[in-house]
């Protein structure tokens, strides 16, 4: 991780190593801190807070189809009776107005399997890809092709391995029902800290430590409101929607979802994630100083990690009575 000061005039000689040390066991210990000039101070407080979010949350699976020539899309068969369509939807149209997607199984790419998406969704896929990549059908069904095809067929092996939803699925309904979601490997890891000039956050970051971890190995205790410390994204109980909840999370189509895009779920739709974050990290601090009463040195550039209300609160309890 590296920091990074604008400056307009003599630059400022941080260094940022010293933000590099494991992080503190006791949430009241700076991780590392420095002592700045009065020249220092204000060219800290002046420059924008920067905010960190790294980590890639899901990818889809490795995919590799020879490309159907047009001759070859126009003679396939596909038996619409035999792609076990879903017949239920969420809008409140008396129509189901939904896409069906078909394209190439990538557990068995012998075969051909669909899904219904949103127009909305799909039309997003026409922009990301070529026009080549979507053929349509005389049966209605939209075949993919090509990239868009192993774009598709990519995640959906993601949902159904990686994230364990064929696993989960234990009586083979479609459905994961909330006595198997445990055994979805949806969930992650994050360590978060920011950096603090008395009152003020100068920096905030966070980076995911781990990802896939099955919901059963999550400890709930440790599961808060704030975007620090999300170990889940909102998920669907069908792979065919999670499959159009990661295509409307991967917004650049590079078959990433990222802990930035994700953590999308939980800010409006308007508000930028970055933004939100800086907000919620300063709303903790704040909360943070009142709470033990501090007297920070306001010349003290400093690094506090950011923990789970409940393991906050027990560190506290342990410090108190080893006083």
């Amino acid at each position: 991780m590296k920091i990074y000061y604008k400056v307009h005039a003599m630059p400022i000689q941080i260094n940022p190593n010293m933000f590099h040390e494991p992080f503190a066991q006791n949430n009241d210990t700076p991780l590392k801190a420095k002592v700045l000039t009065h020249e220092e101070r204000e060219e800290v407080l002046a420059a924008k807070p920067e905010v960190s979010i790294k980590g890639d949350l899901f990818t889809y699976g490795g995919v590799d189809f020879k490309k159907l020539s047009k001759e070859e899309l126009q003679n396939e068969k596909i038996d619409s009776t035999k792609l076990n369509l879903t017949q239920s939807f969420t809008t409140q149209e008396s129509k189901d107005k939904r896409v069906v997607i078909a394209f190439r199984d990538p557990q068995n790419p012998s075969e051909v399997i669909a899904y219904k998406l949103d127009r909305e969704i799909v039309s997003e896929l026409q922009k990301s890809f070529s026009k080549e990549d979507f053929f349509q059908r005389d049966d209605g069904i939209l075949r993919l092709n090509g990239a868009a095809e192993e774009y598709i067929a990519g995640w959906v092996l993601d949902i159904k391995q990686n994230r364990g939803y064929d696993e989960a699925d234990a009586n083979n309904d479609g459905i994961i029902g909330a006595d198997e979601k445990g055994d979805l490997k949806v969930g992650f890891t994050q360590k978060s800290d920011y950096g603090y000039l008395a009152k003020e956050v100068v920096h905030a970051n966070t980076r995911l430590e781990a990802t896939y971890t099955k919901l059963s190995e999550l400890d709930p205790n440790d599961q808060t409101q704030a975007l620090y410390s999300k170990q889940t994204l909102t998920f669907q109980n069908s792979v065919e929607k999670e499959l159009a909840h990661t295509l409307k999370l991967d917004k650049d189509k590079d078959g990433t979802v990222t802990l930035e895009e994700g953590l999308k779920d939980f800010t409006p739709p308007e508000a930028d994630v970055a933004t939100a974050f800086l907000a919620q990290v300063q709303t903790d601090h704040n909360v943070w100083i009142k709470k033990l009463r501090l007297q920070l040195d306001a010349n003290m550039l400093q690094t506090r990690e950011l923990l789970p209300e409940e393991l906050e609160e027990k560190l506290n309890e342990e410090k108190k009575e080893n006083n």
